[in-house]
């Protein structure tokens, strides 16, 4: 039997995660079938086990290609060093993420809303860039006391991550009335940086 090229297993892992995201935004992470998903990326039946371990690695992968991407587009934006501006510009480059790829995004806010333990863990791993990027920026901010002190860095970083969940969840809720997409990055990054204080 020929052995394939790198770039080849690259074009099927490729398809194999194009696949897989279409089959979780459709069916969720446990309607998802990997033989269903294998067959529609072109390959053999089971396929998918040749390149990720688990059903649960898969998942976490096609969250983690999102998760780079947002973070490669945040970084080519190359905000100023205000961690407002930051984060701003961070959540704007997840919205666009997330409107790209609405039905799979829905899963993910669905599953980790839920509290799933089979999607807790590729959830992580599939954030972990993200996760990375706001420890990078959020920890010199806190040391220069900019963030709270009384609160770990990675305490802050879920608590970010916890309200952009809550309102995605909101917008997909209220229909789109509110928050839009476009007050979505000002509405978060205001009420984690200044709470509800009245300014």
């Amino acid at each position: 039997m020929p052995r394939i090229s790198r770039e080849q297993r690259e074009q099927v892992r490729a398809r194999l995660l194009d696949s897989a995201a279409q089959h979780f935004a459709a069916h969720g992470f446990g309607g998802a079938n990997i033989n269903r998903i294998s067959i529609d990326a072109g390959c053999a039946k089971g396929t998918v086990y040749n390149y990720f371990p688990s059903k649960e690695a898969l998942f976490a992968a096609v969250l983690g290609v999102g998760s780079d991407e947002t973070v490669r587009r945040y970084r080519a934006r190359a905000p100023a060093a205000d961690l407002r501006e930051q984060l701003i510009v961070l959540t704007r480059e997840d919205v666009a993420l997330v409107r790209k790829h609405e039905a799979f995004m829905k899963v993910i806010v669905r599953e980790g809303l839920v509290g799933n333990p089979a999607t807790r863990k590729p959830i992580e791993a599939g954030l972990a860039p993200l996760i990375g990027l706001l420890v990078e920026l959020m920890g010199p901010a806190q040391a220069r006391g900019e963030l709270r002190a009384d609160l770990p860095l990675p305490q802050l970083v879920t608590t970010f991550g916890l309200q952009m969940t809550m309102l995605y969840a909101e917008h997909w809720r209220s229909g789109g009335r509110w928050p839009t997409w476009k007050q979505l990055p000002e509405v978060l990054v205001g009420m984690f940086l200044d709470g509800a204080a009245h300014r």
